[in-house]
């Protein structure tokens, strides 16, 4: 059977580099990995997504991050002014909002997010 996922989260996440899974991401294989000589592939993703990253990480170029999210059609971009390691800076009830209907549940549900207020 096929594995089939429905939705992704990614958080402070770079585009595949790996040149056997690359085409996943990019339109090409870059000559170098720097800033403007990457390009997303053009024909994106159909799979609802949730992106995060903070604008002054140093693990994770967050150019790199918000490639991967052009990768997706529609995707939700969330950015924090924090670095890499920033959970406090997560939009934690957002993410859980999204959730909600991204799977479907009803949105009088109480529980979603009852815990992050």
């Amino acid at each position: 059977s096929t594995l089939k996922f429905r939705f992704c989260v990614i958080i402070s996440a770079p585009y595949c580099r790996d040149s056997k899974r690359l085409e996943l991401h990019l339109k090409e294989a870059p000559v170098d990995h720097i800033e403007g000589c990457v390009r997303a592939r053009v024909e994106p993703l159909e799979m609802p997504s949730f992106h995060v990253w903070g604008s002054t990480d140093t693990q994770i170029e967050p150019w790199r991050s918000e490639l991967l999210s052009r990768v997706f059609k529609d995707p939700v971009v969330h950015t924090h002014t924090a670095g890499h390691w920033a959970p406090s800076s997560w939009p934690a009830k957002e993410l859980a909002v999204w959730l909600r209907d991204t799977i479907g549940l009803p949105s009088d549900d109480a529980t979603v997010g009852a815990s992050l207020e």
